[in-house]
């Protein structure tokens, strides 16, 4: 398997293009981890970070910090919010962004890429500027690392879809993936550091 690599000087950069309509049962996701694929399996045993689009409309984007713990669709690890600014679980803010539901579509690709190094995370949607955030210093893989990606559908028949899902994806998931790809070592994207700041999440509430 060829592997990814993260560090603190230069850049991962991880792109995908996905029908990316969810709800808080059935989403997307690529997760970038120092453990061997299935990674899933062998979390609790090492640092991972997962960027999904989660919940119903409206969706948001997140990363999630997955430090020696595993991950479950009813156990998912801390994460930082993209969209909203939070603070003891409360929106202080709202990023100068589009809403993420606003970018996809059940028969939409939008575009994610992530750029990563060990210390900072930045986002961009259908190639525009999404966010950026300052990682904590425990958590973030370094090295060698695997690139998954994936798309999860759990208890669906609970699932609160509408029209066609409804009609013939109640009990069934379908998803869209094009262009998957990662490189390593590249440079930091152009960024407007004024307009959309990055934000330390040692300074936010990742919980959920």
């Amino acid at each position: 398997m060829k592997k990814a690599k993260v560090t603190s000087d230069s850049y991962l950069h991880v792109t995908m293009e996905v029908t990316a309509s969810t709800t808080a049962r059935r989403y997307p996701q690529f997760i970038v981890s120092d453990r061997e694929a299935p990674v899933q399996d062998y979390l609790d045993q090492g640092n991972t970070v997962i960027m999904q689009i989660f919940r119903n409309w409206p969706s948001y984007v997140e990363l999630q910090i997955c430090e020696h713990r595993p991950w479950d669709v009813n156990n998912q690890c801390p994460f930082f919010q993209f969209l909203e600014r939070m603070n003891n679980n409360k929106a202080i803010a709202l990023a100068s962004i589009d809403e993420a539901s606003e970018l996809t579509g059940a028969d939409v690709l939008t575009r994610f890429d992530l750029f990563m190094s060990s210390k900072r995370a930045y986002l961009l949607m259908n190639r525009k500027l999404y966010g950026c955030v300052d990682l904590p210093a425990t958590g973030v893989p370094k090295g060698d690392v695997t690139v998954t990606f994936g798309d999860v559908l759990y208890h669906s028949g609970a699932d609160a879809v509408v029209g066609y899902s409804k009609n013939y994806l109640q009990y069934d998931t379908e998803r869209r993936f094009d262009n998957l790809g990662f490189s390593s070592n590249i440079p930091a994207p152009q960024w407007d550091h004024e307009r959309i700041p990055c934000v330390a999440a040692s300074a936010i509430d990742i919980h959920r």
